[in-house]
């Protein structure tokens, strides 16, 4: 079990001990149940790109590529595998709304926007300089169930949550490169995604809280699929992965 997994359970398990915390206290103080529940927020999203490698063809061959490595350093660059390899800094927007079917059991669905951009410069010699600009886009839809004592009247609230659903994809980049020339390429490909995790909420009103901090594991697990490149001198099929991404968000909590 990777360094990532690990956190993403650990941060499920503290979430579902503070619930459980919440409850026994919230035993002694209690108010009638909201219904429905509305967040919205920021999101900052730690994502790493779905490719475990690319598969080249130019000419009638074929030539496996896996990523992070120096073949790939090689044929990509050492400063663009930074866009593949490394877990980079995404920003975006968090909207859940929570329908309760019990005190403590609630049926969530949640749709988040991330966003990333970069550029990067690769030397390759005889090859040329080439400038990369990248755009990285992440849409998801998911549902599932949250765990939260809708019936405390005690001024924090933890709550737990484990969701599925559809994640979206798009990157969308520019190469510029004197010796080879200009190209495009852009890869979207929807995939399974999760979501488990939880956070802490404060009160602030009677039906208004301030959420915190929102903590998730939210893995992708994305399929094979070919990149999209102008002008079709070469093709690359890429072989998908699951990403183990990790996401932070805060924001307001409207109770009805």
């Amino acid at each position: 079990m990777d360094r990532t997994r690990q956190i993403g359970i650990g941060i499920t398990a503290m979430a579902l001990a503070l619930t459980a915390g919440a409850t026994r206290a919230g035993a002694q103080t209690a108010e009638t149940p909201t219904k429905w529940e509305i967040f919205g927020g920021y999101l900052h999203g730690r994502d790493v790109y779905t490719a475990r490698q690319d598969n080249v063809s130019f000419g009638g061959v074929t030539q496996p590529v896996p990523l992070c490595t120096a073949d790939a350093d090689a044929n990509f660059g050492a400063n663009f595998e930074q866009l593949l390899c490394d877990r980079n800094a995404f920003h975006g927007a968090d909207v859940a709304v929570v329908y309760s079917i019990s005190r403590y059991i609630g049926v969530a669905t949640n749709v988040t926007w991330q966003r990333h951009s970069d550029t990067y410069v690769d030397n390759f010699g005889p090859g040329g300089v080439q400038t990369s600009t990248n755009t990285e886009h992440k849409y998801s839809v998911l549902g599932g169930v949250q765990i939260k004592d809708r019936a405390s009247a005690a001024p924090v609230r933890p709550f737990a949550h484990a969701l599925v659903g559809v994640v979206h994809e798009k990157l969308s980049g520019a190469d510029a490169n004197p010796v080879e020339g200009p190209s495009t390429y852009s890869d979207a490909p929807t995939s399974v995604g999760m979501k488990v995790g939880g956070g802490l909420d404060v009160r602030l009103g009677r039906n208004v809280d301030l959420r915190a901090i929102e903590i998730d594991y939210a893995p992708v697990f994305a399929r094979d699929r070919d990149l999209s490149i102008n002008p079709p001198d070469y093709g690359i099929h890429i072989v998908g992965k699951r990403a183990d991404d990790v996401s932070l968000s805060f924001g307001i909590v409207l109770r009805r």
